[in-house]
């Protein structure tokens, strides 16, 4: 699989999890239905992070695919 199509993938599920527990958390009605507000913000968190990785690892495969390009047309020019 390729890098920038995994990295695609980890941003999409990171942007999921971001999604999900603010509506979790809006959407408790009943006391039984309580929620554990430090796991909730450390999720919310942990989500944050993985998608910002997601986002350097992208930007990196991008700058690899550049240089790649780079000596190829080097090579093949000069």
């Amino acid at each position: 699989m390729e890098i920038s199509a995994i990295a695609l993938a980890g941003m999409n599920a990171a942007q999921a999890r971001l999604e999900h527990t603010p509506t979790r958390i809006a959407h408790v009605s009943e006391p039984a239905d309580r929620i554990d507000l430090s796991t909730e913000l450390a999720a919310l968190m942990e989500s944050h992070n993985d998608f910002a990785i997601n986002v350097k690892v992208l930007k990196t495969a991008d700058q690899m695919q550049q240089s790649v390009l780079d000596i190829v047309s080097d090579s093949h020019w000069g």
